[in-house]
């Protein structure tokens, strides 16, 4: 009985192992339609989804493709504030909108850190080294890289594999940053097996139920001139 059980559970082993080869081929042969691959349009507009928004903040840094991380404390028409959250913004917004015919100035207090579009942290200790980096973004209202009209409804589950049909990892995303993180390190060979369904919200707050890479493909794209995404130096304008 031990040698039949013994065999049994060889031949089984043997089936898994065979079963999960075969799947791993399937998705390392498949297209861009059906996986994620490095470099890939589907990658690329995945990332432009992910990085990270600037623009929230442009009444502080005028820039959109930088973050002002908060805390910080600024200088509103010499009215001292302490910006804690983004609700804080409006604050600033609501000093410059007191008077129509003033010039509306603020003054940072630094240093700062300020956060990228691709999520480095980087310290600035005056307004210099704040211009250099803004000078990096688009101007105000232009077309900019990032996609911000649509974005992922987390958690996410994805598995990993390499050139060589391995599986090296199954990775949860929580959020923008770890997603971003995720495709950046996206080897070329390697393809990412995304588990659907997921879902995306769309500007307007509605959702998406997402079944397959084909129908993420095309919301990003559709997404991507979808809405205004008020990349001007005010805050929250309703345009």
């Amino acid at each position: 009985m031990k040698t039949i059980y013994k065999f049994l559970i060889l031949s089984l082993s043997v089936v898994f192992i065979i079963s999960c080869q075969k799947e791993i081929n399937t998705l390392t042969q498949s297209s861009d339609e059906e996986v994620l691959q490095a470099n890939s349009e589907t990658a690329t507009l995945v990332s432009k989804t992910v990085a990270n928004d600037g623009s929230k903040d442009n009444i502080i840094d005028k820039a959109s493709c930088i973050t002002v991380n908060l805390p910080v404390t600024v200088h509103a028409n010499g009215i001292t504030l302490t910006i804690e959250n983004e609700d804080g913004l409006e604050l600033i917004e609501e000093i410059f909108d007191e008077l129509e015919d003033d010039d509306d100035i603020l003054e940072i207090v630094f240093p700062i850190v300020i956060t990228l579009s691709d999520y480095t942290e980087v310290t600035i200790n005056n307004i210099e080294e704040l211009e250099s980096f803004s000078a990096d973004c688009v101007g105000e209202n232009e077309e900019d890289d990032d996609i911000e009209c649509v974005d992922f409804v987390y958690p996410i589950t994805m598995s990993k594999y390499d050139a060589e049909n391995q599986l090296l990892d199954t990775v949860t995303v929580e959020n923008d940053m770890q997603f971003f993180r995720f495709m950046n390190h996206l080897e070329d060979g390697h393809v990412v097996a995304i588990n659907f369904p997921i879902t995306m919200k769309l500007f307007d707050g509605t959702k998406k139920i997402i079944n397959s890479m084909e129908e993420l493909r095309a919301t990003m794209e559709e997404a991507e001139f979808m809405c205004d995404e008020d990349d001007d130096n005010d805050y929250d304008d309703d345009d």
